[in-house]
């Protein structure tokens, strides 16, 4: 398994992200939410909501949605766009406690 966060497949353009928050269904977790669309390719976006504290905050979460999507890509499927949205950092465990709130979430998706 490639455990690599290439750049390809972050989502980028501004037309994919856009039809992907017009088009795409919605899933929410207790800390998360997964928003995902039918697409030719697979990328994922990395956000927070917008009031979420300050930089430091939003970048830690950033970066913890990325370490999950890097040990769990096979929990994504191939040809959707998907937007990992971190609402909220729990206290304890951050990692662990997001990894196991999003692997629930994505299997409502499926």
């Amino acid at each position: 398994m490639n455990y690599l966060l290439k750049k390809s497949e972050i989502l980028s353009k501004k037309s994919d992200i856009s039809q992907l928050f017009q088009n795409g269904n919605s899933v929410s977790g207790k800390y998360t939410k997964v928003i995902f669309f039918k697409y030719t390719y697979r990328a994922i976006l990395f956000t927070t909501r917008k009031k979420f504290g300050n930089a430091v905050k939003r970048n830690r979460g950033r970066r913890y949605l990325k370490e999950f999507y890097r040990q769990n890509k096979e929990l994504f499927k191939a040809n959707y766009l998907y937007a990992l949205i971190l609402l909220k950092i729990p206290l304890k465990n951050a990692l662990d406690e997001i990894s196991d709130d999003l692997k629930t979430t994505l299997i409502k998706i499926q």
